[in-house]
C-alpha cells in the first residue's frame, strides 16, 4: 500500500443519512471531523482505495428533493 498526501475539497453525493449528523457538522463553523471514504470496484465489492482525514471540514452542504421520484419523491 502506498500512501499520498493530497489536499482540497472533496466533493461526495450521498444518500441521506438516518441521522443528523451531516447537517449538526455542517451548521457548525470550526468542527473537525475525522472519517474515511473508501471507493469499490465497479464490479466487486473489493475496496480500491481509501481516503482518510484526520480533521475534515464541512464547508457546503446541499439537500435536492425530486418530486413524484418514486411513491412520495425522493431525495437526490
Amino acid at each position: 500500500m502506498q500512501a499520498k498526501v493530497r489536499h482540497g475539497l472533496l466533493h461526495l453525493t450521498l444518500d441521506v443519512p438516518d441521522t443528523n449528523l451531516l447537517l449538526d457538522w455542517a451548521h457548525t463553523a470550526h468542527k473537525p471531523l475525522g472519517g474515511h471514504v473508501t471507493f469499490f470496484e465497479p464490479d466487486q465489492r473489493t475496496a480500491r482505495e481509501t481516503l482518510s482525514f484526520a480533521a475534515g471540514q464541512c464547508v457546503s452542504y446541499q439537500e435536492t428533493f425530486v418530486a413524484g421520484d418514486g411513491a412520495a419523491g425522493a431525495f437526490a
